[in-house]
């Protein structure tokens, strides 16, 4: 499988594919993130959100600390981004998404639960 940007000419691509005997893809799928020579907009993201998501959900949230919810957000929601941002542009409303997730896990306010209200 070969991924050819929009600048290349479609006679290049025939004689690289029949050359080197690849077939052409428009897409590409590395580590559950999708690459591709277009722009990314915010549903090319959703799969990871509900990654996160499920992630969460495996964990009872009344059976951890503040400090324990603090350790998991930090070990899933700093992973996930810094693997995305090393190969392409993130729209900021996915950035707001994890945010508010991980302000909701935070509050209790998780799976429609009444939540908490932390003062600083």
């Amino acid at each position: 499988m070969v991924l050819f940007g929009k600048s290349v000419s479609a006679g290049r691509k025939k004689k690289m594919t029949d050359l080197l005997g690849f077939r052409v893809v428009k897409e590409i799928s590395y580590l559950g993130v999708k690459i591709y020579s277009g722009r990314m907009v915010d549903s090319d993201f959703q799969l990871l959100i509900n990654h996160s998501l499920d992630r969460l959900n495996t964990w009872d949230i009344r059976s951890l600390s503040l400090a324990g919810r603090i350790t998991l957000i930090k070990s899933i929601f700093s992973s996930i981004p810094s693997l995305i941002m090393s190969h392409s542009s993130v729209p900021r409303a996915i950035f707001v998404e994890f945010d508010q997730l991980c302000k909701k896990f935070l509050g209790h306010k998780y799976q429609g639960r009444q939540g908490l209200h932390f003062v600083a």
